[in-house]
């Protein structure tokens, strides 16, 4: 499952930046690039977060710069039976961050328990939190 998910990226990858995929290979061999070094290997083509990529978006649909879009995240899983039975418990809702008033250990739980079974994930092997 793991090498087909790696062939498929690949694959893609060579595809949207005109690339053959054995550059693409000797360039990703399972590796993640900061911004900067993707940019210098022609990963990307500049750098920005959502808003940017909105903006960009928007211009190559020749939507206006002011007309509001929806952001739908996918996928859409229904939340855990361990996800509802805590926001129940605590009295929250599914749009308030119930993960704040948890120690690090609950934390993780809850942030693994929202994965779908049964699928490959690519994953970073910590996380980051903005104070």
């Amino acid at each position: 499952q793991m090498e087909a998910t790696y062939r498929t990226f690949v694959s893609r990858v060579a595809e949207g930046r005109s690339l053959d995929a054995a550059t693409v290979d000797s360039i990703a061999q399972g590796r993640v690039w900061s911004g900067l070094d993707a940019l210098d290997l022609h990963l990307v083509d500049r750098l920005g977060g959502l808003e940017d990529a909105l903006t960009v978006a928007k211009g190559m649909a020749k939507i206006g710069p002011d007309q509001e879009v929806v952001v739908d995240v996918y996928p859409k899983t229904e939340r855990t039976f361990l996800q509802r039975f805590v926001a129940d418990l605590i009295g929250e809702d599914e749009e308030t961050d119930t993960s704040l008033r948890f120690p690090p250990a609950i934390q993780a739980c809850l942030a693994v328990a929202r994965f779908p079974s049964g699928v490959a994930l690519a994953l970073m092997p910590f996380t980051v939190d903005i104070h």
